[in-house]
């Protein structure tokens, strides 16, 4: 799975790196509210980790905002409060699951294991988006009755612009998703990862889904199949 973890510690979030990591998932990690809210709402993550005592914007208010956002993938709260009043409010936001803080990593795991069975199971072959069919289970793509191989980097681009059809992304954001560090402004690897991704999904006589909106960044928008 691919999980974002929220939280601000640093030994905290590299004993999470190691551990998610070591248990196979793909996992990005942000410091504050504000970035993790942000991250959250690209809906590209299969489970979100949430500390409640953030910098920026309070954990809670990270999880009532991208509740608000449509986000609909578990989230797991971490908190080093144990009263019962904290817990029950952040279930009733929308949390999935609350762990107290210190806590044992065999109960984490399991946790984990738990709400992974609650995200519904791929049954199909794909989600058509227009005349493009990506199957996030398989992490494949077809567009024109092809498959489209595409890089781990160049489908996470796609999944990110997708769940945002018709909505433009900021083109500074998609380099910090992808690369997991800070947006360098004169930077061009998503223009070039965007080339890329355009020439592997050209069509001859289909428009071109994926737009430059200049000076703002990307939007994806669905080609009706013909």
């Amino acid at each position: 799975m691919r999980l974002l973890v929220i939280e601000d510690d640093p030994v905290q979030k590299i004993v999470l790196e190691r551990l998610l990591v070591a248990d196979g998932h793909q996992v990005d990690l942000v410091s504050d509210g504000i970035e993790g809210r942000r991250f959250a709402l690209l809906r590209v993550h299969e489970l979100i980790i949430l500390d409640l005592g953030l910098p920026g914007l309070e954990g809670i208010e990270v999880l009532r905002q991208v509740r608000a956002g449509g986000v609909s993938c578990p989230v797991l709260i971490l908190t080093a409060h144990d009263g019962i009043e904290e817990r029950v409010n952040g279930l009733d936001l929308g949390a999935d699951d609350v762990l107290i803080k210190p806590y044992n990593e065999s109960e984490l795991r399991a946790r984990i294991r738990a709400l992974a069975r609650r995200i519904p199971q791929a049954v199909e072959t794909g989600v058509a988006y227009g005349d493009l069919i990506i199957d996030q289970a398989s992490r494949s793509v077809r567009r024109g009755g092809r498959d489209v191989p595409l890089t781990p980097r160049e489908f996470t681009l796609l999944h990110i612009l997708i769940s945002n059809s018709n909505k433009i992304v900021d083109r500074l954001e998609l380099e910090k998703s992808i690369y997991q560090g800070e947006p360098d402004p004169i930077s061009n690897a998503i223009d070039v990862l965007i080339g890329r991704l355009r020439r592997k999904l050209e069509v001859e006589g289909r428009a071109d889904p994926i737009r430059t909106r200049r000076s703002f960044g990307y939007q994806f928008v669905a080609v009706a199949p013909v």
